[in-house]
């Protein structure tokens, strides 16, 4: 959360037109990489509300093809509540709706293909009771844990939906709401901790480990000076399975196949070089790997909708 923020309520408008501007959007909060997954218009919006340096809330709805690895900043406690047409967490679909329980420097890992929408509250950890967050930063392991909407979850929640529908004025109490809401969380971590959590079958999470690993390499080698091989062949030598078993765990997992999780982190890259104006259309995209120009410009089309020359042509502006 931002240290220059004051004891009055602030309220942050939410808008990305692209997956890439999300991390700039979480302001500090998350950091990490978004990126298009598939052809189709995105547009992520919301607000996000502070009521000082300890507590902000958010509301957000998120249309269309994207994929989050994002972690969470560490002195942060998130609770999220989701629900979405396709959307992934740590590879599971959602169940309809779900609580997603973040703490500090732990992983989001999601993917969404639909429509998702959103509620959730931030609370800086030192605010909480040390042993409740040890206890929920020891199951998590690193992770977002998904947990059904029960008992004083649920309270949360609705709490949370009747805050969004509601003016946040100047009038407001935003001392008392502080207070009011950490005990909440509070109440929401203590009250789920003994619970069953959504988690994948033993086969699921290993299929999950293999596609999250092979998504890593893949950004790995896009990102390095001179882009490595992404085909599967070469990255089934590295992991050591099949190619049917890979190209299954990310269909599975990321809802996407293996082809379009390469070609959208190749993508991304271009895009992001483009934008820095580092080199023509041409020399970026058989950088990476784009032999064919023509059909290069079309997927690029079909992801950001614009020719990538008029991306440079704005960067050189």
């Amino acid at each position: 959360m931002d240290g220059s923020i004051t004891l009055s309520p602030r309220v942050h408008p939410l808008c990305a037109k692209d997956p890439g501007d999300l991390v700039s959007t979480a302001r500090g909060a998350w950091d990490g990489v978004a990126y298009r997954i598939a052809p189709g218009a995105f547009l992520f919006r919301g607000r996000r509300v502070y009521f000082g340096p300890r507590v902000c809330t958010e509301s957000w709805r998120c249309d269309g093809p994207v994929r989050a690895r994002l972690r969470l900043a560490p002195a942060a406690v998130h609770l999220g509540f989701m629900e979405g047409d396709d959307l992934r967490v740590r590879g599971r679909t959602l169940p309809g709706a779900a609580m997603a329980v973040t703490v500090g420097g732990a992983m989001l890992d999601a993917s969404n293909r639909g429509t998702t929408r959103g509620l959730g509250v931030s609370v800086d950890g030192s605010s909480l009771d040390a042993a409740l967050v040890a206890s929920w930063r020891a199951r998590a392991d690193g992770e977002t844990l998904l947990l059904p909407i029960e008992g004083a979850a649920s309270a949360l929640r609705d709490r949370l939906q009747s805050m969004d529908a509601g003016p946040v004025g100047q009038d407001f109490d935003a001392v008392g709401t502080t207070s009011s809401l950490i005990a909440a969380v509070e109440d929401a971590l203590r009250d789920s901790l003994g619970r069953a959590g959504l988690r994948l079958a033993t086969g699921g999470r290993r299929r999950h480990a293999l596609a999250a690993a092979a998504e890593q390499l893949i950004w790995d080698r896009v990102r390095a000076p001179e882009p490595g091989d992404t085909s599967l062949d070469a990255l089934c030598d590295v992991l050591g399975t099949t190619r049917r078993t890979l190209q299954l765990a990310f269909q599975e997992h990321f809802g996407v196949n293996f082809g379009l999780i390469t070609r959208a982190a190749r993508l991304h890259r271009v895009r992001d070089e483009l934008r820095a104006g580092v080199a023509s259309v041409s020399d970026t995209a058989f950088r990476h790997g784009f032999e064919h120009l023509g059909r290069f410009a079309g997927y690029y089309r079909d992801f950001y909708g614009e020719n990538p020359s008029t991306t440079l042509r704005t960067r050189a502006r």
